[in-house]
C-alpha cells in the first residue's frame, strides 16, 4: 500500500515536470518568433 502510494506520488510530481517543461518550450518558441519578428 505504501508503495503504490510512493509510485502515485513519483509518477504525479512527473506529470508536473514534464508539464513545467512544455510550458518552458512554449515560452521560449513565443518569445523567439517574437525577436524573430521584431528583427525582421
Amino acid at each position: 500500500m505504501a508503495r503504490r502510494s510512493f509510485f502515485g506520488e513519483k509518477t504525479i510530481s512527473f506529470a508536473r515536470l514534464y508539464e513545467l517543461l512544455a510550458s518552458l518550450i512554449a515560452y521560449r518558441k513565443m518569445t523567439y518568433s517574437e525577436s524573430r519578428i521584431k528583427s525582421d
